[in-house]
């Protein structure tokens, strides 16, 4: 979240180089209106003419509200103890030694809109602080646990600043029933504190549980002499084991029904014993039959240690793209001992990782009058351009298939003095014009650095169709470039 909007706002800030001209089309709802706050990014609608809607006009965010430890909607059971310290919201915090969990504080947020909100907290740090506070957002109080999260206290919340205090993320979740709660107990390891809690309203979703796939459950299966243990052992009390062999017999998970060209944390579960292997090899596959993603040699003698989720402990292999719905890994026995065959989590990631089309991939056409790089410039060595014109000479790159959300866009290009100033970038969700950018392609791309490019962000628009289109053209002062275009995801579905 935090590099998300650092990355949103540096985006703003470039368009000191560019000009935007706004499309005037009243249906257009895409995420324009920045003004950094101390880092912090504030997002709103826009009107007709391009500026900033305020929220009672139809912008897409409401302000955050604020409930204290000493306001109207903080409540406790049992006995907390008030301390005045400056470094606290409003010059004051509650505190409570370690315990069974039955001291509560509460924080409870009333009439809300049905919404996603994004949900943080701040405190004053301390070494006698728990290392594992823990916070549990719920639809109302007593309701259904949205989501819980231990918190380290002894650290300074860092996500971000407003409003003279700073934050730390719990999570983001969805509300229907106008009431969000925050509950703070004392089963800790140390003094728990609380101060304040904030929400906001927000286009991110709450991350989708993880899929997991036990050696028991469809989709596992296994090739060759593999054993199940006779013995309580392993994920929901099982595992299947194999000794060193060639590689040839093989278990196999399979997860389908995922989101494409998203990127998936891969993590694996097992029983440790010293007559493990020290290179159990994972292997991560795009789908069933397409291609290797990564490979990961696990040392099985020692346990599992990465993270805790849903009854187990976990290391995690990697993170990875897939381009279609499924995601398969496997194990082999290619291996200098035991290798055991349990469970594999998968967890969406935060953030899209990105779409690359380049001037000579699928989904880039060009109208006559574009002329190829005699040299080897630009994103993978080639580039086109185009004389100045009267804007008939037109390159467009096409991604499809898209899942309806907020993207980012970003081009590149070779800069050069015989540059245009103005080239005129369009983004169009399916057939409606949204936003045009005029760049300086005299001056290098210096956004970002990512998929072996450098990239200049464009804008960042709400896609409802599914396909997401940009359009250069040569109605620009001097000779335009078209090379790459990159998108990415900005919310989690």
């Amino acid at each position: 979240m935090r590099k998300f909007l650092r990355d949103l706002g540096s985006m703003f800030a470039s368009r000191l180089t560019k000009r935007v001209r706004r499309q005037t089309t009243k249906s257009m709802m895409h995420i324009v209106g920045c003004e950094s706050l101390e880092g912090r990014v504030l997002l709103a609608g826009v009107n007709d003419l391009g500026e900033p809607a305020p929220a009672e006009t139809g912008g897409i965010f409401d302000p955050p509200i604020f409930i204290d430890d000493g306001d109207i909607g903080y409540t406790t059971v049992g006995p907390w103890t008030t301390s005045l310290n400056p470094d606290g919201r409003d010059g004051d915090v509650r505190n409570q030694a370690a315990g069974d969990g039955s001291s509560i504080s509460r924080w409870e947020f009333t009439g809300l809109e049905s919404g996603n909100y994004l949900v943080s907290a701040t405190w004053v740090a301390h070494p006698n602080r728990a290392t594992n506070s823990p916070f549990t957002i719920r639809d109302a109080i007593g309701g259904t646990n949205l989501h819980s999260s231990h918190i380290n206290q002894r650290m300074a919340p860092d996500d971000f600043d407003d409003d003279g205090s700073d934050w730390e993320n719990l999570s983001i979740v969805t509300i229907t029933g106008g009431t969000l709660v925050v509950d703070l107990t004392n089963d800790a390891n140390g003094y728990v504190i609380a101060d304040a809690i904030r929400i906001e309203t927000t286009i991110f979703h709450p991350p989708l549980s993880p899929h997991i796939v036990d050696d028991g459950d469809p989709g596992f299966a296994t090739v060759g002499a593999w054993n199940l243990t006779p013995l309580a052992n392993g994920r929901e009390n099982d595992l299947q084991n194999h000794v060193a062999g060639t590689g040839s017999d093989t278990a196999t998970w399979t997860f389908t029904g995922l989101h494409s060209w998203h990127q998936y944390l891969v993590s694996a579960t097992w029983f440790e014993h010293p007559n493990r292997a020290t290179n159990s090899p994972f292997t991560i596959f795009d789908g069933t039959g397409g291609p290797m993603l990564d490979t990961v040699l696990i040392n099985q003698k020692e346990a599992p240690n990465d993270f805790t989720d849903l009854g187990s402990d976990w290391e995690q292999l990697a993170v990875v793209t897939i381009t279609g719905t499924e995601l398969v890994v496997q194990l082999t026995d290619d291996a200098n001992g035991y290798v055991i065959a349990d469970a594999i989590h998968i967890q969406l990631v935060d953030q899209f990782p990105g779409r690359v089309i380049d001037n000579g991939d699928a989904g880039f056409s060009a109208t006559a009058g574009w002329t190829p790089s005699p040299v080897s410039n630009g994103y993978e060595d080639d580039l086109l351009n185009a004389p100045t014109g009267d804007g008939s000479t037109i390159a467009t790159w096409t991604f499809a298939g898209l899942v309806p959300g907020a993207y980012r866009v970003s081009t590149t290009w070779f800069a050069h003095p015989n540059r245009a100033t103005d080239a005129p970038y369009t983004i169009y969700d399916g057939a409606t014009p949204l936003v045009t950018i005029d760049l300086n392609q005299e001056l290098a791309p210096d956004d970002a650095t990512a998929f072996l490019g450098d990239w200049e962000f464009l804008d960042a628009v709400l896609i409802h169709s599914g396909t997401l289109t940009v359009e250069l053209t040569n109605d620009a002062n001097e000779f335009v470039i078209a090379d790459a275009v990159r998108i990415e995801r900005l919310d989690t579905i």
